[in-house]
């Protein structure tokens, strides 16, 4: 039995001892010129196209109420300020009565309106009075014509003083109401109580503005003066909102310099819905511009930086080859090329880094 065992052992070790000394197959040798085909078959890919130079100009500027939006308010008659109900940068809405003033031409329109009122208590009763005789025949015809129309005269001379009253913002007590005829905020307020006020007075006693659309003015410089244009889209930000971005379009290019600053200023239209701009409030702005000359263009991506230097892969068929390329600007996305590439141009846009260094070996 044992030796039987010993038998079977020796010949396990001596097929392991065989299989050990034989040699693998050697692995076929492979292709690289075969391996790069396969890999640009598969790579991601951008053609070099001429487009227009779209480019972004920095201004800077302040932001101010929509003149369209703003209303001037003066007293319509002389008087003293008996009290005022708002203060700057308060919220008003339409109709609001802002500041209340005794006014000695109130109380003449107040004595005109009883006068009136008095005179029409006068012609009803006296119609009334001629129609009784005329009924009882005491009176004529012409009588009660005469009596209507003269109670007509006074119904009229009652609504003319109502009106002139109510146009004047005043009560029967020679009270006189500054009221705001729109919604918005008080951004002046140049009155205080016990003032004396009178319709001449060359500045408003308040100044009542809409912000849910402000406008942006900014200055441009003389050397970007051609390529900013009327309509151009604008992105601004401001130092209150890190982060936000309001977009607007250049609605107006006033063509005037400072003389001292020799910028030209810009208006620009912002919706404010959310009321976040504030008047005076500092803003930077980027004007988007397409200038008149065009490049080569291709996607920033496409792009590889190495030693201070700009290089892209350029696809030909089934090889590349390394490009270096001078990067006249970015915009957008895309980079805009001076020298180096040409239109239709294929760059590899993935991958791009590997097959660059397996280039340069």
């Amino acid at each position: 039995m044992l030796n039987k065992q010993f038998i079977t052992g020796l010949c396990l070790i001596t097929v392991m001892m065989v299989a050990c000394k034989q040699k693998p197959d050697p692995a076929p040798a492979s292709d690289p010129a075969k391996e790069m085909e396969e890999l640009l078959g598969k790579v991601i890919t951008d053609t070099a196209s001429t487009n227009a130079v779209k480019d972004e100009i920095l201004v800077s500027g302040k932001i101010v109420p929509d003149e369209d939006s703003q209303i001037r308010i003066y007293p319509m008659v002389s008087g003293i300020v008996r009290k005022v109900n708002v203060h700057s940068g308060w919220y008003v809405k339409a109709g609001q009565t802002l500041a209340e003033l005794v006014s000695s031409e109130m109380a003449a329109f107040s004595n005109e309106l009883a006068s009136a009122e008095a005179s029409l208590a006068n012609a009803r009763r006296d119609l009334s009075l001629k129609q009784d005789l005329f009924s009882s025949g005491l009176a004529s015809e012409k009588d009660v014509e005469e009596a209507k129309s003269e109670y007509k005269r006074a119904s009229s001379e009652v609504h003319k003083a109502e009106q002139v009253l109510q146009i004047n913002g005043g009560d029967r007590e020679a009270g006189y109401r500054i009221t705001t005829p729109i919604n918005g905020f008080v951004i002046e307020k140049r009155v205080t109580e016990h003032s004396h006020l009178r319709p001449d007075n060359s500045d408003p006693v308040f100044v009542i503005a809409d912000i849910s659309n402000v406008w942006a003015m900014v200055n441009i410089f003389e050397s970007d003066i051609s390529y900013i244009h009327q309509g151009d889209s604008v992105h601004l930000t401001s130092l209150s909102y890190p982060g936000k971005v309001f977009r607007g379009d250049i609605e107006k290019i006033y063509q005037v310099l400072d003389p001292e600053t020799k910028t030209m200023r810009a208006r620009i239209n912002i919706h404010n819905p959310d009321l976040l701009l504030k008047p005076e409030m500092f803003v930077s702005a980027k004007v988007k511009v397409v200038q008149q000359h065009s490049r080569v263009s291709i996607p920033v991506r496409s792009l590889i930086f190495d030693n201070n230097r700009y290089y892209v892969v350029v696809r030909e068929g089934n090889t590349a080859r390394i490009q270096p390329v001078e990067v006249a600007e970015k915009m957008s996305g895309r980079a805009y090329i001076s020298e180096g590439l040409h239109e239709n141009d294929v760059v590899i846009s993935g991958r791009q880094l590997y097959f660059y260094e397996a280039l340069k070996q």
